[in-house]
């Protein structure tokens, strides 16, 4: 995680609480890749919603949080 995305993860908290979902935030033990030596945040958002649901919410993030659209293309990293 770079200095610039941890605004993202208040961004995703504030979308989780006024959706209506819980949320935390844990690491995993990665590290920033910036000036601090502390571990990268990782956010999760509890929706428990089946598939269809989950597609409509991280698009609803997409558009809302990083303005991006359907037409918008991803690497997806395993």
């Amino acid at each position: 995680m770079a200095e610039d995305q941890i605004p993202y993860i208040a961004k995703l908290k504030e979308f989780a609480d006024s959706n209506g979902f819980a949320s935390s935030t844990t690491t995993y033990g990665n590290k920033s890749r910036n000036v601090s030596t502390e571990d990268a945040p990782v956010i999760r958002i509890e929706t428990n919603s089946d598939t269809k649901t989950t597609v409509e919410i991280a698009r609803k993030i997409q558009n809302t949080i990083f303005h991006n659209n359907d037409d918008t293309e991803y690497d997806v990293v395993p």
